[in-house]
């Protein structure tokens, strides 16, 4: 048995001879979080990237122009970056990778935002301590410590407006914070918490001048490092959702606008939408909803399109609505097909339309409310022709679907059905709102039409990798939408040279009846190279057919040790020559506890590759200031150690997160253990 003991703080090093172990998992690097969480056009500034697996992270890649940067240091769990925000750069989220000889990393989301940003500054957690801010700005901040709360203070004038809108779990943080508002006596004039699922919200207008105090403070869980958010103060409006929320294009409508703070935008100067066929006019602003003339020309393309405000003050967010090319229907109960119809949710008042359906014909009824901002759950049903109920009191449903199933995605509350029809005849569709709607502004729309058939391509990853002399592979499921049983052939571009990946044949399904075929197949694309040096990387993307549908994934955004959480759509992949891994590490404890003036033991143990040898040395990172590794202990066979800490007396009291092991081999290559979490009392 070997004994060392250590008195340099957080550095460790030691010699070991480990015997040799099972395959080894290939790592790739983690990203978790990045402060500031944002910026505005035409700045260069510092970031703070943590994670894991890090170490030798050369390359930082962004999905869309706009951003450009480099790393400048970096260890297993953190990179310094330097970045440069074009005067152009669209606004909105962002999102980033790095690449290293591990591979490429997981996104992260950078947000651009059209308001002065200010960082967060301590210490105010304390009334007589806030930060004194003049709004409208956005604010970059971190709760991040034990009993962290961050006051700001700030001047208003009687029957001055504010939206104060705090981004955490939109933009990838576990936080889940609360957000209080105080006159200048303490006294509470708003509290909001999980408005957007975690993030607080809500508007105000000042009855007199004075001075007010928010008051910024998570609800439950440990602090980390990790959790930072940005609070917007605005004096332009948030848009929650507009009806209708279909527009014919070639056609005009007025629509209605509903959000908080409307009335902010009486000194409107323009709108912006997502096309120069699509335009707004404004007819009457009021504080929660206003009147809005939409025009779509003949020609725009059908899809989904995006409207937003721009006052003096400044923008306001971005909502969405759907360009489609149907007859709108003209009211009452009878439906034709195809039609679009729109109207407003009521719960416990379902609605009900008769339509004709033709012999083996395949119907589409597609409702969009949820993921276009609309407060509601529909369902959709779906009658057979004859009484409406049995012998037995049942409905005599065809089909029903709540929720559709949108591949890899969350929070769809939508429903779809894709049904094809045995007999002719005279059906009911009922559409329902399972949940309470307290106001007006519950719109959806529903297209009746035939079939479209199309294909779906998801990515298994967005991150494939390949290793020098074996090459590697992505797998692809293959969705068939709305009946699309024809052969398609998927290529792979924007290979880097050096690089090959030979078209895959997905053949025409096997239909073994007239009603029944595979919804999905899976496809493996696989990559062969020549030498190319490892961290060579290039993004590519997965095509169907000539200018066919390209691959996508959904990805999850989230720091970590909390709830909150992004989601964005990534098309495409970044593929990487990456190194295979030769040993690795765990710690047998993911939480220690350790008392001031004493001692906690770590048991790690390790893993090799069969050809893997020599001597391992360690460093641990993020320990708190006061703690240190006293002793180190390895067992007879090499395969374990025990890592022992000790606390000064006056060591730092908390709940610390992100502690790494970390063990570099003779060559240079090292390892991180899955990170642990030390709590000092």
């Amino acid at each position: 048995m070997a004994t060392r003991i250590l008195r340099c703080g957080t550095f460790l090093a030691l010699a070991c001879a480990w015997a040799p172990g099972e395959s080894l998992k290939h790592q790739l690097p983690q990203l978790a979080s990045v402060f500031p969480q944002g910026a505005e056009p035409g700045t260069t500034l510092q970031v703070t990237v943590l994670g894991n697996h890090l170490d030798r992270a050369g390359s930082l890649v962004f999905e869309q122009p706009g951003i450009s940067g480099r790393i400048v240091r970096g260890s297993h769990t953190r990179l310094d970056l330097d970045l440069t925000v074009s005067a152009d750069a669209a606004f909105g989220p962002h999102y980033f990778r790095v690449v290293s000889p591990r591979g490429a990393s997981n996104v992260l989301l950078f947000r651009i935002g059209d308001q002065r940003h200010v960082m967060e500054t301590e210490p105010n957690g304390r009334l007589e301590q806030a930060s004194r801010i003049e709004p409208p700005l956005t604010l970059n901040g971190r709760l991040d410590r034990a009993d962290d709360i961050d006051i700001l203070r700030f001047e208003a004038g009687a029957g001055e407006g504010f939206v104060f809108d705090l981004r955490s779990g939109r933009n990838g943080s576990g936080l889940d914070p609360s957000m209080i508002l105080l006159d200048d006596a303490g006294n509470k004039l708003r509290h909001s918490e999980d408005h957007f699922i975690w993030d607080p919200f809500f508007g105000y207008t000042a009855e007199r001048a004075g001075t007010h105090f928010v008051v910024l403070q998570p609800t439950r869980g440990r602090a980390r490092p990790t959790h930072g958010y940005q609070l917007d103060i605005r004096k332009a409006p948030h848009l929650d959702v507009m009806s209708p929320l279909g527009i014919k294009a070639g056609t005009h409508v007025d629509a209605v606008l509903f959000g908080t703070g409307l009335d902010l935008a009486r000194s409107l100067s323009r709108f912006e939408t997502c096309s120069p066929g699509v335009g707004a006019t404004m007819l009457e602003p009021r504080s929660d909803q206003a009147r809005v003339r939409i025009s779509v020309s003949d020609g725009t393309a059908t899809g989904e399109c995006f409207l937003v405000l721009v006052t003096e003050h400044g923008r306001s967010n971005r909502i969405l609505f759907w360009v489609h090319d149907l007859p709108v229907h003209s009211g009452g109960e009878r439906l034709s097909v195809p039609s679009a119809i729109w109207g407003n949710a009521r719960f416990g008042q379902p609605e009900r339309l008769i339509f004709e359906a033709r012999e083996h014909e395949t119907l589409v009824f597609d409702l969009k409310a949820h993921r276009f901002g609309s407060p509601v759950d529909m369902t959709l049903e779906v009658i057979e022709p004859g009484p409406s109920e049995s012998a037995d009191g049942k409905r005599n449903v065809l089909v029903r679907n709540d929720d559709a199933a949108v591949p890899r995605t969350r929070y769809d509350k939508d429903p779809k059905i894709v049904h094809k029809f045995e007999r002719a005849g005279t059906y009911e569709l009922h559409l329902s709102n399972l949940w309470r709607v307290w106001r007006s502004g519950s719109p959806y729309h529903l297209e009746v039409r035939r079939a479209r058939p199309r294909l779906e391509l998801l990515l298994a990853t967005d991150q494939p990798v390949v290793h020098p002399g074996k090459g590697g592979k992505l797998e692809v499921e293959v969705h068939r939408l709305e009946g699309h049983s024809e052969a398609a052939t998927l290529t792979v571009v924007g290979l880097p040279d050096g690089m090959r990946a030979d078209p895959v044949e997905v053949p025409v399904p096997d239909q073994r009846s007239e009603r029944e075929a595979p919804a999905s197949q899976k496809v493996t694309i696989e990559f062969t190279s020549s030498d190319l040096p490892v961290a060579t990387f290039a993004p590519i993307e997965v095509v169907a057919g000539n200018g066919g549908p390209r691959g996508w994934r959904n990805v999850r955004i989230a720091s970590g040790g909390g709830e909150g959480a992004a989601y964005a759509r990534i098309t495409g992949a970044v593929l990487a020559v990456a190194e295979e891994r030769e040993f690795e590490l765990e710690a047998q404890l993911r939480s220690v506890n350790l008392v001031s003036g004493g001692k906690a033991t770590i048991p790690v143990s390790l893993r090799r590759a069969e050809s893997h040898d020599g001597t391992i040395r360690y460093a641990i990172e993020n320990l708190p200031d006061g703690v240190a590794v006293e002793t180190v202990e390895t067992d007879d066979a090499g395969a374990a150690c025990r890592l022992t800490l000790r606390a000064a007396s006056d060591a730092a009291k908390g709940s610390f997160s992100g502690i790494a092991i970390v063990g570099t081999d003779s060559k240079g290559r090292s390892e991180q253990a899955p990170p642990i979490t030390l709590v000092v009392d």
